[in-house]
C-alpha cells in the first residue's frame, strides 16, 4: 500500500520569534511510519519541523504552518495515488490575523520581532479551514481511506463522544482514532478506534490501531 502520514504540531507565527503551537511531539506518526515501512508499505511522512522523525522512512517532507501542511498534502495527494492517509498532525484551528501593541497594529512580517514595551499585547485570531475536509477532494485516488485523529483533555465520556462524532461525521473521514491526555503516560499510549457501523475498538498502541484497520480494509476489499 501507498500510505501518507502527517505528524507533529503546526506553528502559527505571531512574529519572527514567537508562535502559537501545541504540545504534539509527532511520536505517534514516527512510530507508525517506521512500522509500516518494515511491513513493506510505501510510506510518505509529512511532519512538522520540530517533530520526532521516523528513522527508516526516506520519503520525508517538512512543514511549519498549517498553510504549509495543507499545501504539502494537496501536492502529494494530487500527484500520487495513496491508498490511505493517517492524518495525525495536530493542526491549529486558528491563525494570527493581527497583533496590536500600544494601540497600534504591529503584526506585518514574520521576520520582525514585536517589542515588549507594552504591558499587554492583543492577538486577534481567525479560524482556519479544516484540512481533513479536503483530503479526498485533493486526492487522485477518490477511494483513499482517510483516518483522522482526535485528542481530548477531559474525563467526561460525553465530551469524548461529542468530539469523536463531530470528526467522524465530517465528509470524507473513514475512521477516527481517539485518545485522551488523561490516559497517556510515559509507558502507555492507548487509543480507541472508531469506524462507522462498528462498536469502538480499544487498542493498546498505534500499531494495534493499524492492524485492526488493515483487517477491516481486507474484509471490505
Amino acid at each position: 500500500m501507498q500510505i501518507l502520514i502527517t505528524a507533529g504540531g503546526t506553528r502559527e507565527p505571531i512574529d519572527g520569534v514567537r508562535y502559537i503551537g501545541n504540545t504534539s511531539t509527532g511520536r505517534t506518526g514516527a512510530v507508525l511510519a517506521d512500522y509500516l515501512q518494515t511491513q513493506g508499505h510505501d510510506v510518505t511522512w509529512l511532519g512538522a519541523q520540530s517533530s520526532l522523525k521516523p528513522g527508516l522512512v526516506t520519503d520525508c517532507h517538512i512543514y511549519v504552518t498549517s498553510r504549509q501542511l495543507a499545501d504539502g498534502l494537496q501536492s502529494l495527494l494530487s500527484s500520487r495515488s495513496f491508498d490511505a492517509v493517517f492524518h495525525a498532525a495536530a493542526v491549529s484551528d486558528y491563525q494570527v490575523d493581527s497583533v496590536t501593541s500600544l494601540g497600534e497594529s504591529v503584526f506585518s512580517e514574520k521576520n520582525l520581532k514585536i517589542h515588549s514595551d507594552a504591558n499587554t499585547l492583543q492577538i486577534n485570531l481567525s479560524r482556519q479551514p479544516k484540512i481533513i475536509d479536503s483530503l479526498k477532494q485533493w486526492s487522485s485516488n477518490k477511494s483513499v481511506q482517510v483516518v483522522g485523529f482526535k485528542l481530548t483533555h477531559s474525563k467526561d465520556p460525553e465530551q469524548h463522544k461529542q468530539a469523536i462524532e463531530k470528526l467522524l461525521n465530517r465528509e470524507g473521514v473513514d475512521a477516527v482514532v481517539h485518545n485522551d491526555m488523561n490516559d497517556i503516560s510515559e509507558s502507555h499510549h492507548p487509543f480507541t478506534l472508531h469506524v462507522p457501523g462498528r462498536s469502538p475498538i480499544d487498542c493498546d498502541d498505534i500499531l494495534t490501531v493499524y492492524r485492526v484497520l488493515a483487517t477491516l480494509w481486507e474484509m471490505n476489499a
